[in-house]
């Protein structure tokens, strides 16, 4: 009987790693870093995010605003002082006079913009921004529960309790135990699709709802922020529906990147409280 000769099983990879130069004396591509796609599904039609590039300002060497300021406050003062109360008697000609009266009224201009400017326009930014950042707190206390909420249906997917030590070994054992298509008791949803739209998608949702108020965020907050939306897991999730394994075993560093960074969050965030919502109170 005549046997037919056997086809070569051919697989298709999606490279899911950062941008860069990969091959010989450059980035080596690693197992974690392909993702195999269901032959049913054409690669080229897989919707996934580019990563955003942000442009950070070079640390130069200059004086702190608030230090100038309070500085020629005191030497503002203190001129005055040594004007009016301690050379007072030095100035006899025209023009002594009319150079300490110039410096004098330099002085008091000053003094005056001051107290303007720390009463009406100071405190005034403050008490804005202090109004925006109970919503911004309040937002990144949304965005880091439906984070983290990745991890809890990643651990129901794979019968296992929640790990909080997010070890790099026990975290890809979980990730390779996931049943992206099983559905939660009481659930009329898959497990992949949970990590996806009751986390992921979230998350993205209340950073942009956090960026409507960008002139109040502060620089950390707005890089942190980017970072978690740039992240390799934040951008190609979108892939999952498309694998063709039930698994996230490839995605086990990806996803523990996203994690670090929404804890990282949690405690930029409780800093910011501390530092914007001293006798605020958290109501629904």
């Amino acid at each position: 009987m005549e046997q037919k000769p056997n086809k070569k099983q051919q697989a298709r990879f999606f490279l899911k790693a950062n941008p860069g130069i990969y091959g010989k004396g450059h980035k080596q591509i690693t197992s974690d870093n392909l993702v195999q796609i269901d032959d049913k599904h054409n690669i080229s039609s897989i919707p996934i995010s580019s990563p955003i590039g942000i442009y950070v300002r070079q640390k130069t060497k200059f004086v702190n605003k608030n230090i100038l300021i309070n500085f020629l406050l005191i030497l503002s003062i203190v001129f005055i002082i040594l004007l009016k109360f301690v050379f007072v008697e030095s100035f006899n000609s025209v023009f002594e006079k009319n150079i300490e009266s110039v410096i004098s009224k330099l002085c008091f201009a000053y003094i005056a913009s001051f107290i303007f400017y720390f009463i009406v326009i100071k405190r005034s930014e403050k008490n804005k921004k202090k109004e925006a950042y109970a919503i911004i707190c309040a937002l990144n206390d949304s965005l880091i529960t439906h984070g983290n909420n990745v991890k809890k249906w990643i651990h129901e997917g794979a019968k296992e309790e929640i790990d909080t030590s997010l070890d790099k070994d026990i975290f890809k054992k979980i990730c390779s135990k996931v049943d992206l298509n099983i559905t939660p008791k009481g659930l009329n949803i898959k497990i992949g699709d949970l990590i996806f739209l009751d986390g992921v998608k979230k998350v993205n949702y209340y950073i942009e709802k956090i960026f409507i108020y960008m002139p109040f965020l502060e620089g950390d907050l707005l890089i942190h922020l980017n970072k978690i939306q740039n992240c390799i897991f934040s951008r190609t999730i979108t892939i999952i529906p498309y694998k063709s394994q039930n698994n996230l075993k490839e995605y086990s560093n990806d996803i523990l990147e996203f994690l670090q960074l929404i804890e990282e969050l949690k405690t930029l965030n409780n800093s910011l409280k501390v530092k914007f919502l001293k006798n605020y109170e958290k109501t629904y």
